[in-house]
């Protein structure tokens, strides 16, 4: 590994968007070069950037567990993302219905608008930082709906906005 690049493994910080510009040629060099890098963040990890090894990886939860979340050791629990067998295979038995194209297709026409909504507010500024921008609030959105059945907006912008401080909050 050069030293350049062990370098910005070693200080890589998630967040840190001059770093996060970096990423993808760092991480087209790692996947080249060193497929498996270590970095000191949030209490040291290995980054996997090849499809095969992050398939072992995801294949073998009793060498590779998932109890302990990466970044920065996230402050609720994510269920069924932070979970092993045979706890992760129940919950996503138990969310596969609710979930499911079958179940979703009723809530088509509300999370088209939300995601219009969100555009609407960004798209006069010919940019948006896509994951605090779209990914994070759509998601929030999308789950808040789903989860809570509910139509009471005031409730939904809650659950929303606890989601989304969970998710950028570092």
């Amino acid at each position: 590994m050069t030293e350049s690049h062990r370098s910005f493994f070693e200080e890589l910080n998630w967040f840190d968007a001059e770093q996060c510009a970096r990423l993808d040629d760092e991480l087209r060099w790692a996947r080249a070069e060193c497929p498996v890098v270590h970095t000191s963040y949030d209490g040291g990890m290995y980054i996997v950037t090849r499809y095969d090894d992050l398939r072992t990886v995801a294949e073998h939860p009793e060498v590779f567990s998932s109890t302990m979340p990466g970044v920065n050791q996230v402050p609720v629990a994510l269920p069924p993302l932070d979970l092993d067998p045979p706890l992760h295979r129940e919950f996503r038995n138990f969310l596969n219905r609710p979930f499911s194209r079958a179940s979703l297709v009723r809530y088509q026409d509300v999370l088209e608008k939300l995601a219009d909504d969100l555009i609407d507010g960004f798209i006069a500024d010919g940019q948006v930082e896509f994951v605090s921008g779209f990914a994070i609030p759509f998601t929030a959105g999308s789950l808040a709906k789903v989860v809570l059945d509910d139509d009471n907006t005031e409730r939904l912008q809650r659950a929303v906005a606890a989601v989304t401080a969970v998710s950028v909050e570092n």
